[in-house]
């Protein structure tokens, strides 16, 4: 990586140098850090229970400087900068009945589309910030229900969609509605 100077890859450096997962409390701006899938079954539902009541979604340039984030805050940041130099869109998926959610990063290139993964963890490989080569859309999205499907083996189905950045710029959304604008589904989620 000595020679880096594509856009993605010195995205990808400093992502991997400086980014850990957590949330920067909204009530007195501790960072909370959660280390992911080294932790505990009660850590992570009191990390979780801690998301629904006190993370506020970070703008681009408040992810910048705090360098912590849920993969909403860092998506958002990934799509900020790709998108200056590459075709780009967020894309959220939901595992339904109680599963995952999750949100990331697609750029377009030389007709091919590349994940920019920010915080989905592949224990194939052992890495969480990477870029990933898909042939189509088709692919990339089989190949991240195949991780979840791993790492969340209670899969029920899937559903992806596109998130329009103008739903999450410019605004200071709590967890909830930071779900809903990229489309939670909530009956999905409980199996109603």
């Amino acid at each position: 990586m000595n020679n880096i100077t594509l856009p993605e890859e010195k995205l990808l450096k400093w992502f991997k140098l400086n980014v850990k997962y957590g949330i920067v409390s909204k009530k007195d701006n501790r960072k909370i850090i959660y280390e992911q899938f080294v932790i505990d079954e009660e850590t992570a539902r009191k990390f979780q229970d801690l998301c629904w009541s006190d993370y506020i979604l970070q703008q681009p340039d408040e992810f910048k400087k705090s360098k912590i984030g849920l993969c909403y805050d860092q998506a958002l940041y990934s799509y900020s900068v790709l998108n200056k130099y590459y075709k780009s869109n967020m894309y959220f998926i939901q595992q339904y009945c109680d599963g995952f959610v999750h949100l990331f990063t697609v750029y377009e290139k030389d007709n091919l589309f590349y994940r920019f993964e920010n915080s989905l963890y592949d224990t194939s490989i052992n890495t969480e910030y990477n870029i990933y080569e898909h042939k189509n859309l088709n692919d990339l999205l089989n190949k991240v229900y195949k991780i979840q499907e791993v790492n969340y083996p209670i899969n029920k189905g899937f559903g992806a969609n596109i998130v329009e950045p103008f739903k999450l710029l410019n605004k200071k959304l709590n967890y909830k509605k930071t779900l809903e604008k990229c489309g939670f589904s909530e009956s999905k989620h409980l199996c109603k």
